[in-house]
C-alpha cells in the first residue's frame, strides 16, 4: 500500500497505524506543497475500501479498480486547488508515449478527476449551482470513459483528440466554476451525504487546504467533526498547520509530511510523469512549464509592476528614500523597465488564471522587494515602505484564496496600496 507515494516517511507511520487498527476517523496531513498529501489521501481511501484487504496498488478487486480511476461513489474532494498544470503535464506524458501505457492513462484520468470530484452534485447547495458546470462535466465524463484503461486504447488520432478535448474542458471548468474558498453551502450539503450508507466499506471525504476555509464553512465543518457519522473517514490537508482552527486540530490526528529532497522530486518527475527532469528541477518548476503564462514572463510583469509604481510616485516625498529599490530596478533588462497598468498586467497574466499564475506573480514581486531589502544602509523610510508592501502582498493573496476576490480586482488594490506606501 502507498506504493505511489514517493519518499515520504510519514506514510510508514500511517501504514503502521492502519495495520494496528489505530487509525482515527479524522486525520490531518500537514506539510509543504508537492509533498504528496493528496496522493496519500486518495491512497488511504483506496486502502480502506479494498475488498481483498491487502490494499496493494496491484489489487484487482472492483473497489480498487474504481479507486484507481478515482471513480468511487464513496470518495469526494472538497477544497480549492488548481489542477490544470497537472492535467496538462499528464496529457503531455500520455501523448508522447507510443503506445500509451495503462499507467499513463491512469495518470491522466486521475489528474482530471482530482478536479471533477470537487464538482460532485452532492456539493451543490442549489439547482442553479449544479446546473452551471453540468454540460462541461458531462463532456468530460464522456471523454474519460473512452480513455479508461478498462477498454482498449484508442488509436493515436482519436487519443489526441480525446485528450485535447478533455484538457480544454478542464480549463473551462476550473477557470469558470472553481471556487477559491469552500462555500458554507457545500459543507452543509455534504453533511447529508455523509450520513447515507456507503456503497462499499467506507465513505471518505478529503478536505484540501483546510486553512483557507472561511469562518462559516469552518464552523459548519466543525459540527460534523464533533459528531462524525459511522463508516466515514475524514482526511484534511494543509500547508500551514498553524492556520487551521484550533478546535479542528483538537479533533484530528496529525501526520506531518516533510519537504521532498531534490533527488526525490526528480524521481517523482521520472516515475510519475515519465519525463526527464532538468538537473535540480523541482516538481513545482516542472509543472509551471504547463502554465498558460511562462514563469519568465510572469517575472517580467512583476518587475514592470514595481517600475510603474515608482514612476507613478515620482513626485512623492518618499521617493528619494527608495534608492534601494531603484538600485534593483536599474539592473532590470530593458523589457522590465517599461510602464504597465494594472489592467495590462491582468491581461498579460491571463487574468491571474489558473491561481498558480497569480501566486507566482505575487511571489516574484516579493522576491524583488527582498533583493532591495538586502541593499546596504536602508533608511527607516525604506524599511517602512517595504514592510507595508509585503503586508499588501499577503492581503492580496488572502483576498483571492480566502475571500474569492478576482486577481484583477486584487491587482488594482495592490497597485493603490503600493503607491500609498511610497507617498507616506
Amino acid at each position: 500500500m502507498f506504493e505511489n507515494v514517493i519518499d515520504q516517511p510519514s506514510v510508514a507511520v500511517l501504514t503502521a497505524d492502519l495495520r494496528a487498527g489505530r487509525l482515527p476517523p479524522s486525520v490531518l496531513f500537514s506539510g509543504p506543497a508537492y509533498s504528496g498529501k493528496l496522493t496519500a489521501a486518495l491512497e488511504l481511501a483506496r486502502v480502506l475500501s479494498c475488498e481483498a484487504g491487502s490494499g496493494g496498488w496491484s489489487c484487482t478487486c472492483p473497489s480498487c479498480l474504481r479507486h484507481k480511476e478515482l471513480a468511487s461513489p464513496d470518495t469526494l474532494i472538497l477544497g480549492a486547488r488548481s489542477c490544470v498544470q497537472e492535467i496538462r503535464a499528464a496529457a503531455a506524458s500520455l501523448l508522447s508515449a507510443d503506445p500509451p501505457s495503462p499507467a499513463l492513462r491512469y495518470l491522466f484520468l486521475r489528474a482530471v478527476r482530482k478536479l471533477t470530484l470537487r464538482f460532485h452534485p452532492v456539493f451543490a447547495d442549489s439547482p442553479e449551482r449544479a446546473a452551471k458546470p453540468a454540460s462541461v462535466l458531462a463532456s468530460l465524463n464522456e471523454y474519460l470513459e473512452e480513455l479508461s484503461p478498462a477498454y482498449p486504447a484508442p488509436d493515436s488520432d482519436r487519443l489526441a483528440k480525446l485528450t485535447e478535448a478533455a484538457v480544454d474542458a478542464s480549463v473551462r471548468l476550473e477557470e469558470n466554476f472553481l471556487y477559491s474558498s469552500v462555500p458554507v453551502g457545500f459543507v452543509r450539503s455534504v453533511s447529508s451525504w455523509l450520513r447515507i450508507k456507503p456503497a462499499g466499506k467506507v465513505k471518505v471525504l478529503i478536505v484540501e487546504n483546510t486553512e483557507t476555509m472561511q469562518d462559516a464553512a469552518r464552523n459548519a465543518f466543525l459540527k460534523i467533526l464533533e459528531e462524525p457519522p459511522e463508516s466515514v473517514q475524514f482526511v484534511l490537508t494543509t500547508v500551514q498547520k498553524s492556520a487551521v482552527m484550533p478546535t479542528i486540530l483538537s479533533r484530528v490526528r496529525n501526520y506531518s509530511f516533510s519537504a521532498r529532497s531534490a533527488a526525490s522530486q526528480e524521481e517523482v518527475i521520472r516515475r510519475i510523469f515519465r519525463a526527464a527532469p532538468a538537473p535540480g528541477q523541482t516538481i513545482a518548476g516542472f509543472l509551471n512549464q504547463f502554465l498558460p503564462v511562462k514563469p519568465d514572463s510572469i517575472a517580467i510583469c512583476a518587475r514592470r509592476f514595481l517600475f510603474s509604481v515608482l514612476c507613478a510616485a515620482g513626485r512623492g516625498k518618499r521617493l528619494s528614500a527608495m534608492q534601494a529599490m531603484g538600485g534593483v530596478l536599474s539592473a532590470y533588462e530593458p523589457a522590465a523597465r517599461e510602464k504597465i497598468s494594472p489592467p495590462e498586467i491582468a491581461a498579460a497574466l491571463n487574468k491571474g488564471k489558473p491561481l498558480p499564475v497569480w501566486r507566482l506573480f505575487l511571489s516574484s514581486v516579493a522576491g524583488e522587494i527582498r533583493l532591495a531589502m538586502r541593499q546596504p544602509a536602508l533608511s527607516p523610510e525604506e524599511t517602512e515602505v517595504f514592510r507595508r508592501w509585503m503586508q499588501a502582498l499577503k492581503t492580496a493573496f488572502t483576498g483571492t484564496t480566502v475571500f474569492n476576490l478576482s486577481p484583477a480586482a486584487s491587482l488594482e488594490r495592490l497597485d493603490a496600496e503600493f503607491r500609498a506606501a511610497i507617498q507616506g
